[in-house]
């Protein structure tokens, strides 16, 4: 995406839409016979909640970790990293898909 300079882009009708979660959303609003995201509003709260957190807390650590940390800092990101992925490992244990019974967002 030459404009944007992001990915993933949606490309729809000659316009470009940026951002993994503001994709979904157009997609449900565009076609909301077959949605993505949870119709309950809880649900959908909680899958919006789940994606920030691996986008501002699981990745963020991670990267922190493997690639742009050495020496004490590296090993405080690893054990944020293990803490962030406990969290989601705890919440999936319950569950069959991240988003309940049903695959989606």
């Amino acid at each position: 995406n030459p404009v944007h300079k992001k990915v993933p882009v949606l490309v729809h009708n000659d316009k470009s839409i940026v951002e993994s979660q503001i994709i979904l959303e157009y997609i449900d609003e565009t076609w909301p016979g077959h949605p993505i995201m949870p119709q309950d509003p809880y649900d959908r709260a909680m899958a919006r909640f789940w994606a920030n957190f691996i986008d501002d807390k699981c990745l963020t650590s991670t990267w922190k970790a493997l690639f742009w940390t050495r020496g004490e800092e590296q090993r405080k990101a690893l054990e944020e990293a293990e803490e962030n992925l406990g969290f989601m490992e705890k919440e999936l244990e319950k569950k069959k898909l991240f988003g309940g019974e049903n695959f989606g967002f």
